[in-house]
């Protein structure tokens, strides 16, 4: 019986090949458009979920009261990790970070600056990597080592093993030695970084800054064991903090889960307001929007040709068809419309998706070779299938097959109004995201094209190192010589950027620094 539908249905399709192609064309752009936003969506839902200590995993945070004014911050003493560790039974590991710098690296005559970060002990117990040589055990135990990811390797070090190879840190003038390579962190971890190195704690600095309960500069991190009470974990943060630091009576401490980090990132006066989550559900509502555009313009296309097919039926009926016979018969030839056009897609994604990588600035991909795609295949296909093709069953199959092989049937106004109502919806959603687009993209422009307070063209910016900060006056003076320069100067920042901030209000005013 399924197999007689499907080769009907199949021939019907063959006998309207404009009509399959336009229904089809449009289905296949819907389709394509919904994979590209679920793979978006898919990917920021997974954030950071590749680590093994994903669930039990949290980033320490203090909201900071100034004058009934709370702000957030992440940033934390040096000390509190270590201590963290040695007073409670409930934190397995506390790890403490830099936030990501730049480093000049020389090898031979290659000189690069990347990015990375200063970790303590238990950074790779934490956190999850995977090494490509060397050993998470022994990476970082020596102060003067220093981890690659394996774009940098190959960056610095071409083909040579770069494995006890030495390194020339250009700004603090001194070598270190490349103890392991990882693998590049992925697109969707919160951890973007070229390098990993540890702290010296035999560096006066250091050694000073652990004994340093009120200067806040880095990053804590713990993890817990399995089942610890976090509101406990929380209590013996704030009161270690304040046994040592008397003086903070501003800051209330919590520990913030890995699962809420990209989604949730955001705070309001203390309190968690959301972040990218709100993103993510406004692309999925897009996405089954379009979907729901393509499923109704193949209604609207079904029922306008339901006068060529009124025969048929009525002659189908008349030799003994049953409503659901036929209810089936329009099934069947919707759900091959949208297999045929769910194969386009997955061509068309595929020819689009470095385009589209480049768009969203990620690493998306269609990993046929995982359960869950050819389970969101099939729902995808069976709900636009079935979607699609629901309103020309039903509506096709109720018609009276006396009237229509007299010759007097017509649809009526009662009957044409759901088709109505189809089309303008239609037309009022497309509407209104055509428009949502062009504000975005002109809001886009806007702010590409705004007066930054500086001329952007001709504008070079070089990473201040130890010489050119010693010679910065004789470097200006020659190029201002060359007259290929029209002025010098030099700033603790980007001028993109801001590495130095406080909440703080400064004396009795509202001034902010």
């Amino acid at each position: 019986m399924i197999k007689n539908y499907i080769k009907t249905a199949w021939r019907n399709l063959l006998r309207s090949k404009g009509f399959a192609f336009t229904n089809m064309l449009g289905l296949t752009i819907g389709i394509t458009c919904t994979i590209f936003i679920l793979l978006w969506v898919r990917d920021e839902l997974n954030y950071d979920k590749f680590q093994v200590n994903y669930d039990n995993t949290y980033v320490v945070i203090a909201n900071r009261d100034f004058n009934n004014r709370i702000f957030t911050d992440y940033n934390m003493v040096l000390p509190l990790a270590s201590a963290l560790e040695k007073t409670s039974p409930q934190i397995k590991h506390a790890v403490v970070t830099t936030q990501g710098y730049d480093l000049t690296m020389r090898h031979g005559d290659r000189i690069l600056q990347k990015n990375g970060m200063t970790v303590s002990e238990h950074f790779f117990d934490m956190f999850s990597w995977r090494f490509l040589q060397g050993s998470a055990v022994t990476a970082i135990q020596d102060p003067s080592a220093i981890v690659l990811t394996q774009s940098a390797a190959t960056a610095i070090f071409g083909k040579q093993n770069p494995i006890n190879q030495s390194l020339r840190i250009v700004e603090e003038n001194r070598d270190l030695k490349v103890t392991a390579v990882v693998a590049d962190p992925p697109g969707n971890s919160s951890f973007q970084f070229d390098f990993i190195r540890p702290f010296n704690y035999n560096d006066e600095y250091t050694k000073r800054m652990m004994n340093n309960w009120s200067g806040s500069s880095w990053r804590v991190y713990v993890q817990t064991v399995v089942g610890a009470d976090i509101k406990q974990v929380d209590k013996t943060i704030n009161t270690l903090k304040k046994t040592h630091d008397p003086g903070d009576q501003i800051s209330t401490y919590f520990s913030f889960p890995m699962s809420k980090w990209r989604l949730y990132s955001e705070f309001k006066d203390g309190k968690n307001v959301g972040g990218m989550i709100e993103y993510v559900k406004l692309f999925s509502i897009i996405a089954v929007i379009i979907l729901l555009i393509a499923c109704v313009n193949f209604m609207n296309l079904s029922t306008a040709r339901s006068e060529k097919r009124s025969k048929e039926l009525g002659i189908r009926k008349t030799l003994g068809s049953g409503k659901m016979q036929l209810v089936l018969q329009f099934f069947s030839e919707s759900t091959i419309l949208v297999l045929l056009a769910f194969l386009l897609s997955i061509g068309f994604v595929f020819l689009l998706l470095p385009a589209f990588n480049t768009l969203v600035a990620k690493e998306l991909s269609l990993e046929m070779n995982q359960p869950y795609f050819w389970l969101g295949s099939l729902v995808i296909i069976l709900f636009t299938g079935l979607l699609a093709g629901s309103y020309p069953a039903l509506y096709l199959s109720a018609f009276n097959p006396i009237k229509v092989l007299k010759g007097v049937f017509l649809p009526g106004k009662a009957a044409a109004l759901p088709r109505h109502i189809l089309v303008v919806g239609q037309f009022v959603i497309s509407i209104l995201l055509i428009s949502a687009t062009i504000i975005v993209y002109q809001q886009i422009q806007y702010v590409k094209n705004r007066n930054m307070g500086y001329k952007a063209n001709n504008l070079l910016m070089v990473t201040g190192t130890e010489d050119t900060e010693k010679n910065f006056r004789v470097i200006k003076d020659e190029l201002l010589a060359s007259r290929l320069v029209e002025s010098v100067t030099r700033s603790s920042s980007p001028i993109t950027q801001v590495w130095w901030k406080s909440g703080a209000l400064i004396g009795t005013g509202n001034r902010q620094t």
